[in-house]
């Protein structure tokens, strides 16, 4: 059976036949793999002290960040302080008011972060995951309370790793390393608890998989810059599950805490799931805000890509790369529908408010990235030229001839995982086994 994937009208055939149209640009499936609901695993063990709202007591009217906002802030402060037995003197958003978690304060000057998911059973997972987790010692946030529905959990400190790529690239060979090794404890202590089978699976549907394969050619049709056909079988081949492995899946750099001799921390556990192990490097190293160090890249795929899965070499390359080729089409999706519908922003802006890298320069780099990675893996090496195609169709959109992103740019440093400044990229990657 041939696995088509989609055609420049957006056109997706179901494993029936059955033709739809996708009704934009995005893989709204993508974050969720697939999963609409987190199943409701660990049933019964909501926690203890379940408060409704209708039983919350109303705040003092002298008090701070109590009065500050919504009925609703007010009685996750609320929580928070039954949960912490301290009172919250200040609340902050590092990733924006928007997002489902704050910052609290503490009147015994620490801090925690108060965390209330869209859904029950997503708050759930998180609680229950992060709390097996901490029991088998990963480098995770700390459970100090939960009540069926809000989260709070300890304050991971340090700086996002996503903040620390874009001011200081130059630590990225120190820093990296620091998060790929902590995804690596996590993992072990997610087969130590076993994990992966009570934990959704994700991207396990055929259809799933085959919109995946598809975004190239949404991509193309978007930007009018035809992709052509990659190796459509080979694809679904490589990409469906079949040994599904506990892993984080949400693991960008704006997801992780990096601190300077300690462990780095990962957090926002929501999305977690079973999938292949190698996703999680995915996700990290094929984000818009990864620093464009190709030789940094290539070390370190040799160096961890063989820890992540125990498949015979050449199939973690050619996973890794074709997956991380279509993850890459996944962000550039999300970056230019984030431009259409509020125009382009600035690196800076954007590691600011740990959104979407919807600025011209990170896109560029990404389609850079993508075209490199795309050379790795034969399923996917039809695409390299068409990378290089959208990148300068994204640079033109993006701004006229005379703006600062259309003219050269000087390459960023580029360091290897001696820290040393390095003038070539790697010939290529050479993945050891675990």
């Amino acid at each position: 059976m041939t696995h088509s994937a989609a055609r420049p009208d957006y056109q997706h055939e179901t494993q029936e036949g059955e033709a739809t149209l996708y009704d934009g640009i995005a893989f709204d499936d993508y974050p969720g793999g697939g999963v609409h609901q987190a199943s409701p695993l660990w049933t019964g063990t909501r926690g203890t002290g379940t408060v409704m709202p209708s039983q919350l007591p109303q705040p003092a009217a002298s008090s701070d960040a109590r009065t500050d906002g919504s009925l609703y802030l007010r009685s996750l402060i609320r929580q928070c302080e039954r949960m912490t037995a301290q009172s919250v003197t200040d609340v902050s958003w590092p990733g924006g008011s928007g997002r489902d978690s704050f910052q609290a304060r503490l009147a015994n000057g620490s801090s925690v972060v108060v965390t209330r998911r869209e859904t029950a059973e997503r708050a759930l997972l998180e609680e229950r995951v992060l709390t097996h987790l901490g029991a088998a010692g990963a480098p995770v946030p700390e459970v100090i309370g939960f009540n069926g529905i809000v989260l709070v959990q300890s304050d991971a400190g340090g700086e996002r790793l996503s903040n620390c790529l874009h001011a200081s690239p130059g630590t990225a060979a120190r820093d990296l390393p620091a998060a790929i090794e902590s995804l690596l404890r996590i993992h072990q202590a997610g087969r130590d608890s076993g994990l992966a089978g009570v934990v959704p699976l994700l991207g396990a549907d055929a259809d799933w998989v085959r919109g995946l394969i598809d975004r190239p050619a949404v991509l193309g049709a978007y930007l009018d810059v035809t992709a052509p056909v990659p190796d459509l079988d080979g694809l679904f081949d490589l990409l469906m599950l079949t040994d599904p492995a506990f892993v984080k899946w949400d693991s960008r750099p704006g997801n992780c805490a990096s601190r300077p001799d300690q462990d780095a921390v990962w957090f926002d556990w929501e999305h977690c799931g079973a999938r292949n192990g190698l996703d999680d490097l995915v996700w990290l190293l094929c984000d818009e805000f990864m620093v464009d160090a190709p030789r940094l890249e290539a070390e370190l795929i040799v160096e961890f890509a063989g820890h992540f899965s125990d498949e015979p070499a050449e199939v973690v390359r050619h996973y890794l790369a074709a997956a991380g080729v279509l993850h890459m089409c996944v962000r550039l999706s999300l970056i230019l529908s984030e431009a259409e519908n509020d125009g382009w922003g600035t690196t800076a802006s954007c590691v600011r408010d740990d959104s979407v890298g919807s600025s011209p320069r990170l896109a560029a780099r990404l389609c850079a990235r993508a075209a490199r990675w795309s050379d790795s893996a034969p399923q996917t090496a039809a695409l390299a030229p068409w990378f290089e195609r959208i990148g300068g169709e994204i640079t033109r959109r993006a701004a006229p001839p005379d703006y600062a992103v259309a003219r050269p740019q000087a390459p960023e440093p580029e360091f290897s995982l001696s820290g040393h400044f390095v003038a070539e990229a790697s010939a290529g990657w050479r993945v050891s086994a675990a």
